[in-house]
């Protein structure tokens, strides 16, 4: 059986020999040095008589001189070629590195406004809360106009908007809405219709659905009535323009392709009943995240607590409401 066996010197010598080509100096002096020598046998060629010896050494001088000179050139040009890639790959890694930390900045800032946001909410609400009561006591007269529920979803939408603007993956054309049920009783017969209660975008201007009450036939027609009917706690989430074309209704079939992902967090109280429902919706090429994973932290991480709020708000309407009659 045939063995291989390594000379471990002569890789010695050769890694040495290489070490010695790739010093700094010796990449700018050899290759002056080979170019001279190859001028100087090139006249030596051209000056010496062909039957001389040394005209024979010259010719194989030359020709060796150039030959290791041309290898040696593209030696070198490969490692510039190495280097340069490996400076191009630490570049980005850097720039990666940067937009990172930029965006985790950015992120803590939008959060930290946030926090800041909530706290002035909880102070302003307290006090309209101790007036409504103290209003119910004294006058013996509810009057929800001091505070109700759409209040907290005005707060909803006028915050998280920003909030979505400010860590968005692309963009800045979102819109966030909060939509609820209501129910009308009449000649024992209920009567259910949906409006939009409050909403805040990059266009001021408020969807048709604002304030409109629409039938509990027209409204599952669309996509956030077909979640009413589900009447499912679970979160709707569309990441793409196919999956958006797939579910929504469109009177308009030139409106296909419009929006780039939605979000649908129902707001349910127990025993799974909807009460409202908060939509966050992506258009004209803007995305809150490419990315499943990361999208579902931040529907989870951030704009849940924002649909909690809102529920929170209708049970207070509706339990002073109730206490103090």
């Amino acid at each position: 059986m045939l063995k291989l066996t390594y000379n471990y010197d002569v890789i010695w010598v050769w890694l040495i020999f290489m070490a010695f080509f790739k010093k700094k100096l010796v990449r700018v002096v050899l290759p002056t040095v080979l170019s001279a020598v190859v001028g100087l046998l090139g006249n030596a060629v051209f000056s010496l008589e062909h039957s001389s010896a040394l005209f024979a050494i010259s010719i194989i001088g030359l020709i060796v001189s150039l030959v290791f000179d041309v290898i040696l050139i593209s030696y070198y040009k490969s490692l510039d070629t190495s280097t340069e890639k490996k400076i191009e790959e630490l570049e980005n890694k850097l720039k990666q590195e940067k937009e990172s930390k930029s965006k985790i900045q950015n992120d803590k800032d939008a959060l930290e406004k946030l926090i800041i946001a909530f706290q002035k909410c909880f102070d302003n609400n307290a006090e309209l809360l101790y007036k409504l009561v103290d209003n119910a006591r004294n006058k013996k007269v509810i009057d929800l106009n001091i505070w109700n529920q759409k209040l907290i979803s005005d707060f909803v939408c006028n915050n998280l908007f920003p909030f979505i603007k400010s860590i968005a993956e692309v963009g800045d054309s979102f819109s966030v809405s909060v939509i609820v049920p209501q129910v009308q009783q009449k000649s024992n017969r209920t009567r259910t219709t949906y409006s939009m209660l409050s909403y805040d975008g990059k266009n001021k201007q408020k969807p048709h659905l604002y304030k409109r009450s629409i039938s509990q036939k027209d409204a599952y027609k669309y996509y956030y009535g077909k979640l009413f009917k589900r009447n499912n706690p679970e979160i709707a989430c569309l990441m793409t323009p196919d999956e958006i074309n797939s579910e929504f209704y469109f009177s308009d079939s030139s409106k296909k392709g419009k929006y780039e992902q939605y979000i649908g967090v129902p707001i349910c109280c127990d025993g799974n009943k909807m009460i409202g429902l908060l939509q966050v919706v992506a258009d004209k090429g803007s995305i809150i995240s490419s990315n499943k994973n990361d999208l579902d932290k931040i529907i989870n991480n951030y704009i849940t607590c924002f649909s909690d709020f809102v529920l929170f708000a209708d049970k207070v309407e509706k339990g002073i409401a109730l206490d103090l009659r």
